[in-house]
């Protein structure tokens, strides 16, 4: 975000909100391990305000640092509902924000009140932008073409605030449109007489009249990749991301110039030795467990595993005694959406929940690029709390979309110049979703063997045939009319498994009728993790699995059955969650269950380790613990080679050779202003959604 007088950055690294005078060192304005993020200056440029999951159970608060002094004042705040990406008014008296079910609300500075404005059309809409006057707010909201599909396009939509009206204007002729809903969204300037976005990858600027409808054409003014636009306040000047650069430029496309950003971090290791005494080893490899071994860590690599020594404990750095304990390798979610988690808030929480049930790796398959690669550092740092994330770029779309981070590549110069921006900022996946045509499906293909990085999308066929390397479900939402998924046009599921297995087609699929079983597991529900952690969205929702036991089981099985029948033919399978509204660490663990039905024990667990670390092609590195291999360990009570429920009964874990123990990441969410918010926002989260059904989001899966 640029400030009002074109000197300052305001941005989010770590974790944490900076700003930064141009030419001089960033400052940080926040150092704790909650979420923050969306910064705004204030009009006279001598505060940042926020969103943030600080002391408010999750759900993400509106704050404002004073730069000089660095003094945090809450501005905005209600219980059990995000405020999203919020924007102040020109005078100041009001905040428009998202909420994480999507829709505009405002909030007034002087009765502390919220107004519901208008919800929006499809998923998530960018952040609101006032209009001069504060009498209507402009966002990017996507219209849906018909009623076949939930696909549209996104567009500009104005919206009167009193009268909670909106009109749709395109910023040019179909398909051509805003490239995605979060990072290529549209900022207007201060005046109000012009709009910039991302459109076909590239910043474009558009006039506007007085009401907020396009008064021209709009043009674009960098040719290479562009990002995150925001004006300073003289209306003539953008801030943008350029890749992994940021840059200013005047609004007819003169001045370019880049804006230096110095800012190191180091990854979070242990320092010393560390040894982990294991009274029971299951190392991924093999159906047996070792007994009484020393597992022996130099920062956050594994160097020797070795029988128990006494005395080893009075030489290392760091002993973890756990002699009454199974030690196993971390366990992995290789579906994820990390971003998504953040819109509704309860990001902070769920990554610490996820590492609380073991999970010490996850493979996001979509999201925002630059917002996940600061995630990514976050939790390499350990200034976020949770498991590492292996990133990916936005949803790789065509011509029509719905997601907020699905980003239209609608030509080969689009994909080329996306693909070149997703290798210089070292991505992990490529996801080509479900309306990418064919022709960029072999580019996104062929870029990731470039890269050396897995590939995946909705579609064996023609995923498959275009080179693509995986489907990240085993049946999931797709457009094509002989598509597998729907079992039309001659192709089976029969087709499917022979194709997963023949072409060495990966699949991760994410069994979601297992979260069922959840309700039906009263250990599980009175854990404590469950209940300081589990958003209240998860807990609500669990009123819609009171099935019989039989009939939940029933369902569980059938769903495992399928994908399990790839794994018998010869295909890599593993088992994610692509629940990024409600709760991953719990949905993997219940998943790790309902493939125990079809299964071994020792099968399952491997596609929860090892295998998914093959789809990810970091099986050199995690996965198994093994000497020479990244130190990530689960220490649980029980043997879950023998009961698959010990996978979640956690007491200590290691993350790239850190270790903690459960009580150490369960703290910050046991003091009494966590607990007492805790409390509050549950039975807020209730009554909320008895009174407002749209309030209250669903258990669905992202996509």
């Amino acid at each position: 975000m640029l400030s009002p007088d074109g000197r300052s950055i305001a941005f989010v690294a770590l974790n944490d909100v900076w700003v930064m005078r141009i030419g001089q060192a960033p400052v940080r304005l926040t150092n704790d391990i909650a979420r923050d993020g969306s910064p705004q200056f204030t009009r006279n440029g001598r505060a940042v305000y926020f969103s943030t999951e600080k002391d408010n159970a999750g759900a993400l608060a509106i704050d404002q640092v004073d730069i000089a002094t660095k003094k945090r004042t809450r501005l905005a705040a209600i219980r059990a509902k995000s405020m999203v990406t919020p924007r102040m008014s020109p005078n100041g008296d009001r905040i428009a924000y998202t909420t994480g079910s999507g829709q505009l609300e405002v909030w007034d500075m002087a009765s502390r009140t919220a107004q519901v404005v208008i919800a929006q059309v499809s998923s998530q809409v960018s952040t609101p932008q006032w209009l001069p006057g504060g009498r209507k707010v402009m966002l990017v909201d996507n219209e849906r073409m018909n009623n076949r599909f939930r696909e549209g396009y996104n567009k500009l939509r104005v919206i009167d605030v009193a009268a909670r009206t909106g009109v749709f204007y395109p910023v040019a002729e179909v398909p051509r449109q805003i490239s995605d809903r979060e990072e290529g969204a549209a900022a207007v300037s201060p005046d109000g007489t012009k709009v910039a976005f991302i459109m076909d990858s590239v910043l474009h600027v558009m006039p506007l009249n007085p009401d907020g409808s396009p008064a021209g054409a709009a043009v674009a003014i960098t040719r290479e990749a562009a990002d995150l636009p925001s004006w300073g306040g003289d209306s003539r000047t953008i801030l943008y991301k350029a890749t992994d650069q940021l840059k200013t430029i005047r609004a007819d496309g003169s001045g370019a110039r880049d804006v230096p950003l110095n800012l190191s971090w180091t990854q979070a290791v242990s320092k010393g030795t560390t040894i982990v005494h294991a009274g029971r080893l299951w190392d991924g490899n093999s159906a047996m467990l070792r007994s009484n071994v020393d597992i022996v860590i130099d920062g956050n690599r594994i160097t020797a595993i070795r029988p128990h020594d006494a005395a080893s404990a009075r030489g290392a750095a760091k002993f973890v005694d756990a002699s009454a304990l199974t030690v196993m390798p971390g366990l992995w979610d290789p579906h994820f959406h990390p971003l998504t988690l953040y819109q509704g808030g309860q990001f902070g929480q769920v990554a610490a929940s996820m590492l609380a049930y073991g999970i010490t790796s996850t493979q996001s398959v979509a999201g925002p690029l630059h917002q996940s690669t600061e995630m990514r550092e976050a939790l390499d740092s350990g200034n976020l709390v949770g498991p590492r994330v292996f990133v990916s770029p936005p949803l790789w779309e065509g011509n029509r979309l719905f997601y907020s981070f699905a980003r239209t590549l609608r030509t080969p110069e689009v994909a080329d110049l996306e693909i070149a921006k997703a290798k210089a900022m070292g991505v992990d996946y490529l996801k080509s979703y479900v309306r990418a045509p064919i022709p960029i499906m072999a580019k996104i293909a062929q870029a990731g063997l470039d890269m050396g990085v897995p590939t995946g999308t909705h579609m064996l066929a023609p995923g498959a045939a275009a080179g693509i390397g995986g489907t990240t479900h085993l049946s999931a939402t797709q457009r094509m009319g002989y598509g597998w998924s729907k079992s039309v046009g001659g192709f089976t599921y029969q087709d499917a498994y022979d194709l997963h297995a023949k072409a060495d087609f990966r699949l991760v699929d994410t069994l979601f009728s297992s979260l069922a079983l959840v309700g039906q597991d009263a250990a599980m529900t009175s854990d404590e993790r469950f209940k300081l952690l589990i958003p209240p969205n998860f807990l609500t929702g669990l009123s819609g699995t009171a099935a019989p036991t039989d009939a939940v089981l029933q369902l569980a099985r059938k769903d495992a059955e399928q994908s399990a029948k790839v794994q018998r033919a010869g295909g890599l399978l593993a088992i994610g969650t692509d629940t990024p509204l409600v709760a991953p660490g719990i949905a993997l663990q219940t998943n790790l269950r309902a493939a125990g039905m079809v299964a071994s024990n020792y099968q399952a667990l491997q596609d929860v380790t090892i295998n998914a670390a093959k789809m990810s092609r970091v099986d050199r590195d995690l996965g198994t613990v093994e000497v020479g291999k990244l130190a990530d360990l689960v220490m649980v009570r029980g043997n879950p080679l023998q009961d698959l429920k010990a996978a979640a009964a956690v007491e200590y874990v290691v993350k790239n050779g850190v270790s903690m123990s459960l009580a150490e990441i369960l703290a910050p969410f046991r003091t009494p202003v966590a607990l007492s918010e805790r409390r509050k926002a549950v039975v807020a989260y209730e009554r909320m959604c008895r009174a407002d059904p749209h309030e209250c989001t669903d258990m669905n899966h992202a996509d």
